[in-house]
């Protein structure tokens, strides 16, 4: 438990100091990034490209009110399946400083999706290039965030669990800004 709180504390701290005004737009957010996901394949900002519209969901292996989430995500994500719209989920808590993960902690990550029913959509573990790009609008687990197909944040960021028809309407607004 000490574990948990002292990450806790240590990520709100490299929050505080990096973050700015939440809200703005910010164009090629993620437009260049490379990672992998948690099953040990390589990604990169191109996972964006063949989707007008990228939900991005940040959760954490110890936040209780990501997981509901995350079985109202695998929902969409299968109702939006073969649609220009894709879910995607980035493990928030399974980093080091210095980029390494742990594999106990991966182990939980997949017990979780697998236990959520979330494993329908592509989970990524954050490289340093990924986690330099999306740590300005975070503030805390779990944070969703809505990507174009060239990799920039369209709206507002979205901090604490929300669920199914929220997103399905919230997808449906965002889909229409990109699309004009």
């Amino acid at each position: 438990m000490k574990r948990i709180g002292a990450l806790l504390l240590s990520f709100g701290l490299v929050l505080t100091l990096l973050s700015g005004c939440g809200g703005k737009s910010s164009d090629g957010l993620l437009s260049d990034f490379t990672a992998t996901t948690i099953d040990g394949e390589e990604v990169d900002s191109s996972i964006f490209a063949d989707y007008d519209l990228t939900l991005l969901n940040v959760w954490g292996t110890f936040c209780p009110k990501c997981l509901p989430e995350m079985t109202d995500l695998a929902s969409l994500a299968d109702e939006y399946a073969g649609t220009k719209v894709q879910i995607l989920g980035i493990v928030g808590d399974i980093r080091y400083t210095d980029g390494d993960h742990q594999d106990e902690k991966i182990q939980r990550a997949k017990d979780l999706i697998e236990q959520t029913g979330a494993t329908n959509y592509i989970h990524i573990l954050p490289s340093d290039s990924l986690a330099k790009a999306i740590l300005d609008d975070m503030q805390g687990f779990p944070t969703t965030f809505f990507i174009d197909s060239e990799g920039n944040k369209v709206g507002t960021t979205f901090l604490l669990a929300r669920d199914k028809d929220f997103w399905q309407k919230t997808i449906e607004a965002r889909l229409k800004e990109v699309q004009k």
